[in-house]
Parts: C-alpha cells; structure tokens; sequence
C-alpha cells in the first residue's frame, strides 16, 4: 500500500513506534517548497500483535490516517496543520491495482530508490525499480498512465545505467582497494563521480509536479 503528503522522503527515513492501536511515524522534512512530497508504505500488524489487542479477526472497510505538520511560516510563527481521512480498503490485489495513483506511486518509487542509492546501497535500488516496474505495468488503467509508466521507466534507467556503471568501477576498483565494496566505501567513491552523484540527487528529488512537465 501507500500514501501521499507533503514533504520529502519515505518511511524508511522515519522513526516509527507503535503503541496499542496506534502506529506513528515522525519526519524531519527540512525546507519544503511547493513541489515538495512525501510518501509512505504501512502494512497490518502481524496477526499475533493484533490478538493480544483484541482484534485478531479484522474485516475492517476502511483505515483512519492523520499527518500533523509542524512548521514555522515566514514572518517566523510556529504552526501546525492537522489533516484526517479515512482510506477505504480491499483484500482483493487487481481492485486496489485499479484504484492506484500512478504519478504517486512513480514519485514514490522514484525517491525511495534514490536514497537506498544515497546510502550505497545499489544493488536494493536497481532490484526496487525492477520491482515497482512490474506494478506499476499493472496499474495502468489509460494510455495517459502508460505514457507516465514511459516517462518513469526512462528517468528509472538514467539511474539505473550510473549505479550499474559505478558497480562495475567499483569493482575494479575492489581488487585493489577493499572499502569499495561497503556501502561507505561506495559513498565516500561517489564524491569523484558527478554524473551519478547528479542521478542521485535528481531521484530523491523527484514530485509528480516536476514529471508532470514531461507528459
């Protein structure tokens, strides 16, 4: 599953805790602008969690979800803005596929895999575009969402060709200079190599704002 606010991210650079029936995740977004977005993935507590809070057997339509935002303004205000909704569910795959956002899951995707590709961690970002390319294939309703899957698939092998070329120096590289393999030898090679630093960077910051220019 997933959802959308504003912002810049994903759950994994969240902190979460669970307490009860509810389940929290915090995020230091930084500076946002308009084109700012942040997604997230959630999935049901194990059965064995929710039995020991009474609800083992859950036949529940819809899920209730709440973002508070935290921010200073302008004129330097402390604020916040409190947004709920409840999201409807299914236990049937092809529905939820039908009623997705492509644009959202793009962006999703498109950040996730930059900061798993930040972090060194090359190998989970080529195999999660990999992975969201099968879904989203799926999830084209309409020839405008097959266009968007285009657009993305492109953008996705930009990244996908620099990470695959920064495996293959590295591993030259490797023969003679160990921390190469690591995910901080891999961070610390990255600062020699613009065009993939530049990938990078240009995959975290992704928004459907932004790749909506390109459709």
């Amino acid at each position: 599953g997933g959802g959308g606010g504003g912002g810049g991210g994903g759950a994994a650079d969240g902190e979460l805790g669970a307490s009860g029936l509810h389940s929290v995740m915090q995020k230091l977004v930084g500076n946002a602008t308009a084109d700012s977005e942040l997604s997230f993935e959630y999935m049901l507590k194990p059965r064995a969690e929710r039995e020991k809070i009474g609800l083992g057997a859950l036949d529940m339509k819809e899920l209730p979800f709440q973002v508070q935002i935290r921010y200073t303004n302008l004129r330097g205000d402390v604020c916040m803005r409190v947004m709920s909704q409840y999201r409807a569910t299914t236990k049937e795959k092809s529905v939820a596929e039908r009623a997705a956002k492509v644009e959202m899951l793009m962006t999703h995707n498109m950040q996730q895999s930059g900061f798993m590709a930040g972090e060194g961690d090359y190998t989970t970002a080529q195999v999660n575009n990999r992975a969201y390319s099968k879904l989203m294939r799926r999830c084209a309703q309409t020839e405008e969402d097959k266009g968007k899957v285009g657009v993305w698939q492109h953008n996705a092998g930009l990244l996908d060709n620099e990470l695959r070329n920064a495996q293959l120096h590295n591993t030259e590289e490797a023969t003679s200079r160990l921390s190469f393999g690591t995910k901080a030898g891999r961070k610390a090679a990255r600062s020699k190599n613009d065009t993939l630093s530049h990938a990078i960077y240009k995959s975290k910051a992704t928004s459907a704002k932004k790749m909506s220019s390109l459709w």
